[in-house]
């Protein structure tokens, strides 16, 4: 129960939905602010405090309700988890908005701002993610690909998707890949997408990120 609240309090938490945003790199550019706007969230509270009718009390009451599933799970500031917070927290920021007309020449150019620092720290440093989007694997299976050799034997895994788009785009049909079935090992002599540590019977032609190109030694039989 204490774990709960206080992954709840930390969800909640202006600093995470403003600021530090998710921790993982799959659902978020690392210091580039968080998912929320910091004017639709100062908005989004400015109509909590200071409106009074039935829908704002229904939004409020969904926000505080929207927090409990990401609280109960053990990451904090999962975005994926609490994009119905931000989707309330918007709904909220309307009523606010057409309120306080006034300030909306203020309240746009912190938008601006602030969606400006994002846009630059994604475009320098979000292609750094490379762990997390596509792993390398485009040039992953270029490499496998130069190779010459058909199929290219992949592990039914989640690169394996990667590298039938991939292949499209580089011109290799859907038929120039074979997918391993759990257990299966590639034939020896064929070209094989797998993880990036090599296997025991192969040698390495290329490695990318999390992923590499090997090539399966044949057995040489002892005499």
């Amino acid at each position: 129960t204490t774990t709960i609240a206080r992954n709840y309090l930390a969800n909640a938490s202006p600093v995470g939905l403003v600021w530090r945003g998710d921790f993982n790199a799959r659902h978020h550019v690392p210091h580039s602010g968080g998912p929320v706007l910091l004017i639709t969230f100062v908005l989004a509270l400015a109509a909590a405090i200071a409106i009074r009718n039935r829908w704002i009390a229904f939004l409020i009451c969904a926000a505080l309700a929207s927090i409990v599933p990401p609280a109960v799970a053990v990451e904090v500031g999962h975005a994926l988890r609490l994009s119905a917070l931000f989707v309330i927290l918007l709904a909220l920021s309307i009523p606010a908005l057409q309120r306080w007309r006034a300030a909306a020449i203020a309240m746009v150019i912190l938008g601006v701002l602030q969606a400006a620092f994002f846009f630059y720290v994604f475009h320098t440093t979000g292609a750094s993610r490379g762990p997390e989007f596509n792993a390398g694997i485009q040039e992953l299976v270029d490499d496998a690909l130069d190779q010459g050799q058909r199929p290219v034997y992949l592990d039914a895994g989640p690169g394996a998707i990667f590298a039938l788009w991939f292949g499209e785009l580089h011109g290799a049909h859907r038929s120039s890949f074979a997918l391993l079935e759990p257990g299966q090992t590639p034939p020896p002599g064929s070209i094989y997408i797998g993880g990036a540590s090599p296997r025991p019977d192969s040698e390495v032609v290329g490695v990318h990120g999390i992923f590499g190109v090997h090539r399966i030694v044949p057995r040489v039989n002892a005499p």
